[in-house]
């Protein structure tokens, strides 16, 4: 019952540590399929803040066009002085000019000696303007109606770095060139510091924080201020988003500002990758707004909501599978139980058995003995009587070995000097009465005439048990075939029969106990199906085994077995000073 209980145990266990794998991989994968969602979501809601950021910068360069352009219109109408003093005046404007159609300075004049050391600056720092034509220069493309643009933005590199000019065409203006262009240079700090004006510091974090916690399904209290945050900071905001960097970086990489969570100096960014970014247009080309930060970091803390139901459905799920297994197994354990009990009932009513059996078989030959020669009908019941006290002493010897084995007792062996084709003929001696009322023929092909190291009960019992099973489901075949001999140290015994035989899926099957075919050949035959089984088990224990197969030409079936002669002595490996058989004893188990 032991093996059985560990056989059980085994599966069980198996089949709960599957059950707790596989819910612990769905729950990961699940965790997993959370954390990319967020993640997207986080990443998405990043992308739209860059967008807000994108939109204030397009609305600062919108408002210094509005202004410029009216500026521009009144180039034609306006001369130097004036323009001059917008140079002057106005903090965004640094210079105005004005080039004819072929790239000549109109405005201001190189050879002009009454010009300023500012604009003489200018003409040397917007020498790439001049020559070739300013539409070539600024690159002039038809749109989408085919007509080329007459306004636009112009950059170009000098010195301390980039510069900006916002231009258009005069047209048929007084100055009189129609491919002649006016613009305005900016000042290009001025203009920077306009941008960064527009952008938000610190306090941009807590709008993104209430939006990601929002989008998370978060609740948001709401303070008299109506931002969403309490004290400052949204309710359950998530700490990841805190280190939120964001930076406008212009197109030689240079950072020009920083802003958002994690900004420990105006030095130095807490650290972190790219996490979104987003290209502007012109005139700011080359320069890019960028969300920088700890993506698990911003992620990871963020789905808690999710993680705490998802680890209590789990561990509720694994709670279940365990208290299932452990239900199967208490109830397998009674039955487990109940089982053995059966069993040991058996094996001790079987015990009991054997002592009246044995009285039985004795008086059975007492009697034998003393019968009248001249009363054949006495003496055919004697007969009767003696082989049906070996079969049921057969099967008590079964029951009993079976018993030891399911009690995890293996079989001991007792090996002496044995003759084992004497051992076959005393077999056949019991089953003579049985065989003969039978018609089974016997053909005996002796080759194990000698004394042999081995156990003398154990050769009997699988003998016994293979003749048994020719006697119960072969008796149409009319022949019992015995073959014995001894080969490189083994016995070799083998019993065919000219039944039906057994189908090749069957014949490891048939070894097992409790295991009787379902076949026409076997209904009405008594047996518990642990012959074979015990055979099998007696075998190994001698270092042998035991094999079935089909008889020649497919009729009938054949058992082989092979035991190792020698095998099962006592622990100082030799074999017990047990008596050999003696001829005596030989002699009166023939008779």
């Amino acid at each position: 019952m032991g093996v059985l209980k560990t056989r059980l145990l085994v599966p069980l266990l198996c089949i709960v540590l599957l059950a707790l794998g596989l819910l612990g991989w769905m729950g990961w994968q699940l965790w997993q399929a959370d954390r990319a969602a967020a993640s997207d979501r986080s990443q998405s809601l990043l992308v739209n803040r860059l967008q807000d950021f994108s939109r204030r910068l397009d609305e600062v360069i919108q408002a210094h066009e509005r202004r410029l352009e009216s500026m521009l219109e009144a180039v034609a109408v306006e001369g130097p002085e004036q323009w001059r003093q917008w140079a002057l005046g106005d903090r965004v404007v640094r210079q105005v000019f004005v080039l004819d159609g072929h790239g000549g300075w109109l405005w201001p004049q190189p050879d002009d000696p009454g010009l300023s050391e500012r604009e003489r600056e200018f003409l040397r720092r917007a020498e790439s303007l001049a020559g070739g034509g300013f539409a070539a220069a600024v690159g002039r493309r038809p749109g989408e109606d085919g007509e080329l643009p007459d306004q636009g933005w112009r950059d170009w590199y000098h010195g301390d770095g980039r510069h900006w000019a916002l231009w258009r065409t005069l047209g048929d203006r007084t100055l009189g060139d129609d491919d002649g262009v006016c613009g305005i240079e900016l000042e290009r700090m001025a203009f920077i510091s306009d941008l960064i004006e527009a952008l938000p510091f610190e306090e941009a974090v807590t709008e993104l924080k209430v939006q990601v916690h929002r989008s998370r399904g978060g609740e948001v209290a709401e303070s008299g201020t109506g931002d969403g945050v309490v004290d400052g900071e949204p309710a359950g905001a998530v700490d990841g988003v805190e280190r939120v960097v964001y930076r406008l970086v212009d197109e030689r990489g240079q950072v020009l500002h920083r802003w958002g969570g994690g900004v420990d100096s105006e030095d130095g960014d807490a650290g972190g990758e790219v996490l979104a970014w987003r290209e502007l247009p012109l005139p700011l080309e080359g320069w890019r707004l960028e969300a920088m930060g700890d993506l698990q970091l911003l992620v990871g803390r963020g789905n808690r909501a999710f993680l705490v139901p998802l680890v209590s459905s789990l561990v509720a799920a694994g709670l279940v599978v365990v208290a299932l297994a452990w239900f199967l197994w208490h109830q397998q354990r009674a039955e487990l139980r109940q089982a053995e009990q059966r069993v040991n009932f058996v094996n001790q009513v079987s015990h009991e058995l054997r002592t009246p059996l044995t009285n039985i078989g004795l008086y059975t030959e007492l009697l034998q003995e003393r019968l009248p020669e001249g009363d054949p009908r006495a003496r055919h019941y004697s007969e009767v009587i003696g082989s049906e006290v070996g079969r049921l002493g057969r099967l008590i010897h079964n029951v009993l070995s079976f018993a030891s084995r399911e009690r995890g007792q293996a079989a001991r062996l007792r090996p002496v000097e044995t003759v084992p084709d004497k051992v076959v003929e005393q077999v056949l001696a019991c089953f003579e009465p049985t065989l003969k009322q039978h018609g089974i023929e016997v053909q005996w092909k002796r080759g194990a005439g000698r004394p042999v190291a081995l156990d003398r009960d154990a050769l009997e019992q699988i003998l016994s048990n293979l003749v048994s099973n020719v006697e119960k489901y072969a008796v149409g075949g009319r022949w019992l075939g015995i073959e014995t001999a001894i080969e490189h140290g083994r016995l070799r015994l083998t019993v065919s029969d000219r039944g039906p035989g057994v189908a090749a899926r069957d014949r490891e099957r048939l070894f097992r106990p409790f295991v009787r075919l379902s076949d026409s050949v076997t209904e009405g035959v008594s047996g518990a199906g642990l012959g074979l089984g015990i055979v099998r088990e007696l075998a190994a224990a001698h270092g042998g085994g035991v094999r079935c197969g089909a008889g020649p030409g497919g009729v009938g079936a054949v058992f082989e077995v092979e035991l190792e002669i020698g095998a099962g002595s006592d622990e100082s490996g030799s074999i017990p000073a047990r008596a050999s058989e003696s001829e005596p004893e030989e002699q009166t188990a023939t008779a």
